[in-house]
Formats: C-alpha cells, structure tokens, sequence
C-alpha cells in the first residue's frame, strides 16, 4: 500500500452504490477541502443530509481512493476483485477513468495495472500513430551524405578546409512534446519498478521502447521532472479533443509522470499526486465487448452499436435499439446482440431489463439475445427460452475471478461458440 509522510487521521469507506454517515468532525474537514467538492462535481459521489441533520455519502458507480486533508475516502467495490479483473479482461489502451483533483493514495496492484495499460498503449501508439517532424540538417565531411551545399563548401574552402564538403540532409525527428512526455513516462517506469514490484517484463518493454524515441532523451534531460508533468497535462489537454487516438498514451503518461517515489523517505514507498476514479458500468460493459470479440476472432465481427435502426415505423427519431454488443456474421447479419448489466441480479433478471432486451434485438433483428451480469460465487446460467418474437433468450452470471472463462462458457451455452477450449480458456 502507498504510504505518505502526512498521517491520516481516520478512513471513511463508501460502498459501491451504498453509503456512509459522516461524524461532525469529519463532514467539517471534507466541506473545506476543494478536492471533495471536485469529486461531486464529477459525481462520483454526492453528499445528503438526513432527517435527523446528518450528512451523508453516497457512492455511485465509481470505486478508487483520495486523500483529502486528514481524511481518507475509499470508494469501495461492490464486488471484490472486480477492478483489476475487468482491466485485465480490457484490451489495452481503453482508460475508463476520472480526474480529480487532490492527492490520492493507491495499492501497488493499480499501479502494475496502470503501467501494463501505458505500455501497451504506446506500443500501439509507436506502430503506426507516432508523431514526427521532418528536419533539414546542416553537415560537413570529406564525403557528401546528402545534397551538397555550394555556399557552404565555398565557406570551407576560404577557411582552409579544402578536404570537406558541406551538404544538407533531410531527416526525421521525434523530438516533440508529445514524444518527450512519453519518454519521460517509459523512463519513470524503471524508477517506480523496484517499490511498485513491476514485473521484469514490462520494465523490459518500457526500455525497448524508448529507442524510437531516443532523440527525446537530451530535451528530457534539459528538463525539470515539474516541468514534464506540466507539460504531460498540458498535452493530454490539447490531444483529448483534436486527436482522440492520441489522448490514451499521453493521459496514461500523465498518470505514471504524478506517480513519483519518495525522495525525502526511502521506505515510504510511492506518493500518487493524483486519483482515479474508475467507472465500472463503463468497465464492465468495455471489458465484456472486447473479451466476446477476443472469443469470436475470425467467425463473427463484434462491435459496439454503430446505426442503431428505430423502434417505431416511421422513424420518429428518438427511441432506438442500443445493445451494448452486437455479433454480426460473416454476411452481416446479426446474431447475437447482449446487454452488461452490472447489479446484483438474484435469480430471474428484472422485468424492464428483459422488455428492454427483447426490444434490442427486434430493431436488429436479432435470434439470440443474452444478458450478462456480475456473479459473486459462481458460474450461472438461465436460458428463458424463444419469445414471442421470436428470440432465443439467455442471462449469464460470470465471476470476475474467472472472467474470460466464464464468458466463453456462456457463449458456448447459447450455441454461438463451438469449443471454449479452442480459445485459449
């Protein structure tokens, strides 16, 4: 666990969708600090007061952790687990997160996640999305390397240098902001590897790869570590909005940037500058999608809705079908759509959640239909049979302990997945 060199005074834990009643003192310290009122801001989470004149916290779909004053406020999982497995479930490079502002203090399992998802999202950014800059270079030599520079030459030979020519080349060069963060980000991961117990691997990654980026490393040093971690903010602000598949290398190397090691205490471990907050309705929902895809590779095209067909005939525009996965085969029908839904389902699933269900399905026209849904103990399965419209329907509990197994087990249970045990699980 991270330690910080300021001592708490107590913790206050707010269950997943649950809450806490706050003592005098403690509501007194939270309404000064600006952190918190970020938070409900943010809503991740919101503050009541009683009948009887107490306050009270209230979580929502968010779990992590922040330090705020004296205080500090977990944000607890609803099902234990749930976090790490459904990051590791995710394809790398998906961030589901929220900024708030306030010092946070993190677990070293989230910070070997964090530098798992970095890595794999600036491999991805190395391979076909980095950014450069063409150069002309100014040289000199016995032998012309590029295209001679008559000027120049004459120079030379005026200065007594008759043996050398000087020509230009062109060159490229990833000597830019951007690159110069995630250089600096790959350079932390070595620093925080030791305490954090990153595993060799990664650490192996990460300097693997700095070597396309290693035109970055005299700017790095030219620079103060605030001043990165500045210039990190400033970037992952400008790419959010005009380059959105360049926002996920760069937040995540802002996030690894405010994970410093403790410079003053050797053995106080790691001070995260920041906290995150993770949605896990979104996460749950993401990592479901991208593990049917991973076990479907090759037979079917699983997607998010993309034109999602009206409900009504006319179209009215305003009520239309929107799975939360659609399967469509190789001739683009579908053949499955599925709904995550992250709640407590004992036994039969709601009644608006099945009406909602069968109306995804009949706008895509769909004979199989399945919903997903987090189980605490073990593997479940309901099959409800054929509906009056003619769709065959399903509920799936999976276990985040066994989250890709279960998920499998529950595709092969609808007869979309010949052999779970051609996939790897």
């Amino acid at each position: 666990m991270v330690r910080q060199q300021d001592k708490l005074s107590r913790s206050i834990v707010v269950p997943e969708r649950g809450a806490a009643l706050l003592a005098k003192n403690d509501w007194a310290i939270l309404s000064q600090e600006t952190a918190f009122w970020d938070l409900c801001r943010n809503k991740v989470i919101a503050v009541d007061v009683t009948q009887q004149g107490h306050h009270k916290l209230s979580g929502s779909c968010y779990t992590g952790e922040a330090t705020l004053g004296p205080i500090r406020l977990i944000l607890a999982e609803k099902f234990p687990g749930a976090t790490n497995a459904l990051l590791d479930a995710l394809h790398p490079g998906k961030r589901k997160v929220v900024d708030a502002a306030g010092p946070g203090k993190h677990d070293y399992d989230a910070l070997r996640a964090l530098v798992l998802r970095f890595t794999a999202s600036v491999r991805t950014y190395l391979s076909g999305l980095r950014k450069i800059r063409y150069i002309d270079e100014f040289l000199t030599g016995t032998i012309a390397g590029g295209r001679l520079d008559v000027r120049g030459t004459l120079k030379l030979r005026i200065n007594g240098k008759g043996h050398k020519l000087a020509f230009r080349r062109s060159g490229i060069t990833s000597n830019l902001p951007y690159n110069l963060c995630i250089y600096a980000a790959l350079k932390q991961v070595e620093r925080l590897a030791i305490k954090a117990e990153i595993p060799t691997s990664q650490v192996a990654m990460a300097r693997a790869l700095r070597a396309p980026l290693a035109d970055c490393e005299r700017t790095t040093s030219l620079h103060t570590p605030d001043q990165i971690k500045k210039l990190a903010r400033q970037q992952s602000q400008d790419n959010a909005s005009s380059r959105p598949e360049l926002a996920v290398p760069i937040a995540l190397a802002s996030s690894i940037l405010d994970a410093t090691p403790d410079e003053i205490n050797e053995n106080s471990g790691v001070t995260v500058r920041s906290s995150w907050f993770v949605n896990l309705e979104n996460l749950f929902e993401a990592s479901l999608r991208n593990c049917i895809r991973r076990q479907l590779h090759g037979s079917f095209r699983v997607t998010a809705p993309k034109q999602r067909p009206d409900l009504f005939k006319p179209d009215l525009g305003r009520y239309r079908a929107n799975p939360d996965v659609v399967v469509k085969n190789e001739l683009g029908a579908c053949a499955m759509i599925a709904d995550a839904k992250y709640k407590d389902i004992d036994g039969w699933p709601a009644a608006s959640d099945v009406h909602e269900l069968l109306a995804h399905a009949a706008g895509y026209h769909s004979p199989l239909a399945v919903i997903f849904y987090p189980s605490d103990a073990e593997f479940r399965s309901k099959a409800f049979g054929t509906s009056v419209t003619n769709c065959a329907v399903l509920s799936i509990g999976v276990r985040f302990s066994h989250f890709e197994h279960d998920v499998a087990r529950g595709l092969m249970l609808a007869g979309i997945l010949a052999d779970i045990s051609l996939h790897g699980v």
